[in-house]
């Protein structure tokens, strides 16, 4: 788990980014994304979703979750629980493609949980984080993502 502040500071934003184990995603790649989007100043959290599953990162603690979807991720042994435990906070996972992704598809991360796909775009990321209505599922390259079936559960 590491923190760091999208520069220039000032926002008062938390922001927790999930990404997989020994790929976090580049700090100043992050924080420049970040900015960009608008959410400069953000205090931002990395952690796996060993970490949220195991209690080390409250999700509830964070304005906004933010998942870097790579292969890695998808494999991640602790996914499910991780997303299960932000869906129980009342919040949803914004999956972001990683850098250099090229698919048409959903991640699997976001099957169960996911509120949102986007590519490696501040102008989309800054879409869905804000109040402008955004396309809900993109691929990589911004077109839209093939979707899923997804288990509904009466609560």
């Amino acid at each position: 788990m590491n923190t760091i502040t999208a520069a220039p500071a000032g926002s008062g934003l938390n922001i927790l980014i999930i990404h997989a184990p020994g790929c976090p995603p580049a700090q100043d790649a992050i924080g420049k994304l970040l900015a960009d989007a608008g959410l400069a100043g953000a205090s931002i959290t990395l952690a796996t979703p060993a970490d949220i599953a195991g209690g080390k990162v409250n999700p509830k603690d964070f304005d906004h979750v933010i998942a870097v979807l790579d292969d890695g991720l998808a494999k991640d042994d602790q996914l499910d629980a991780s997303m299960l435990g932000v869906a129980r906070c009342g919040m949803g996972v914004t999956g972001i493609w990683a850098e250099g992704s090229e698919t048409d598809d959903m991640h699997p991360a976001l099957r169960k949980y996911g509120a949102k796909q986007v590519p490696w775009n501040a102008a989309e990321l800054a879409k869905t984080l804000g109040s402008e209505p955004a396309q809900t599922f993109q691929s990589s390259t911004g077109g839209t993502a093939a979707r899923h079936d997804t288990t509904h559960n009466k609560c």
